[in-house]
């Protein structure tokens, strides 16, 4: 899934299912930054360096190895043996993997669970996306393996088939995120082949809607006030089809649909209310100018901070949840992710 559902959709899920404005817009912009929280970065300026922990990498047509273990925590949750076992479409080579992404799985329900439970907005923005990620994500892993093999059709998903690399849905380009579009999965037999994401998307709406309300409790009228929300996504969404000629279409009606709550997102606010950067002096003028980071007064109170300490607990909770169910996936390495 991409913006239209980690910002969009988020917002509007969470506005209905009672949160206050302001911490709606908290839940759906971390929702969103877990996808461009892509750089690692060493911050000056308190007792001891900060690193963060990155969630995503730049471009995942364009997947880091060494970056792996990011992929099956906020993006490609397994199911556990059985879910694997018994929930898995039926592929063409007979094949299983451990670490494929179920639909709703066990794991990533827990792991939701947990953050909501925990009230903290920013690890129920992150654990969101991870929990939606699972929907259209599906029958894939966040790993590197050619169980992850699919070719789209057409010459270009043709040529990328042999020379992309087979991590996550990289194979299937953005097919899998396109709210609208419907696809072919070539590993699956035929009765699992084609994709509806329109289908999945509503369905991890309306489970959304209940983990909040869950917090929230709303009260009354519950019931309504989900069908009345899957019914504003589908027609914002629009017509199913095997192109995607219609995004600007459907943001115009999120933000109609939000009307006076919505806000528009900006990558960068977070980052530049929190860290201040300066140009390494040498730098200046050269083709790969740097830059030092540092903190700026407050730094503490900040939504970036407040969102880097989240994502360390949400991999901290997830790594916990996949051992106990047998699941084992690369630490993550600070080191290596700076030099990555």
């Amino acid at each position: 899934m991409d913006i239209e559902f980690h910002y969009y959709m988020t917002h509007l899920i969470a506005l209905r299912a009672g949160f206050k404005k302001e911490d709606a817009r908290t839940i759906a912009y971390a929702s969103q930054y877990t996808d461009d929280n892509d750089q690692p970065y060493r911050i000056d300026g308190a007792d001891t360096p900060y690193v963060n922990f990155i969630s995503q990498t730049s471009d995942i047509t364009k997947p880091q190895e060494v970056r792996l273990s990011i992929y099956p925590v906020f993006h490609f949750c397994p199911g556990s043996a059985d879910e694997v076992r018994m929930l898995s479409p039926e592929r063409e080579d007979h094949r299983t993997n451990a670490l494929t992404t179920i639909p709703d799985n066990g794991n990533a329900r827990q792991i939701l669970a947990e953050a909501v439970q925990s009230g903290n907005l920013y690890r129920i923005g992150i654990g969101t996306h991870m929990y939606a990620d699972t929907f259209c994500h599906r029958d894939f892993t966040g790993s590197k393996d050619d169980f992850n093999w699919v070719r789209l059709a057409g010459f270009i998903g043709g040529i990328w088939s042999v020379i992309g690399p087979a991590i996550g849905h990289a194979l299937a380009m953005y097919a899998p995120d396109v709210p609208s579009l419907i696809w072919e999965d070539t590993r699956l037999t035929a009765k699992d082949r084609i994709k509806k994401n329109k289908e999945q998307i509503l369905k991890a709406a309306g489970n959304i809607f209940d983990f909040y309300c869950e917090y929230t409790k709303p009260g009354k009228n519950i019931l309504s006030a989900r069908r009345k929300l899957l019914g504003d996504l589908a027609a914002a969404i629009g017509e199913e089809g095997a192109e995607d000629s219609t995004k600007d279409a459907r943001l115009a009606n999120y933000k109609a649909v939000l009307d006076a709550d919505f806000t528009e997102y900006e990558e960068d606010q977070w980052f530049d209310s929190a860290v201040e950067r300066q140009i390494v002096g040498q730098t200046i003028g050269t083709p790969e100018t740097r830059y030092t980071y540092l903190w700026k007064r407050d730094y503490r109170d900040s939504d970036w901070f407040a969102f880097q300490e989240a994502v360390k607990k949400h991999h901290e909770v997830a790594e916990l949840i996949f051992r106990k169910t047998g699941i084992a996936i690369p630490s993550y390495d600070v080191d290596q992710s700076l030099a990555g």
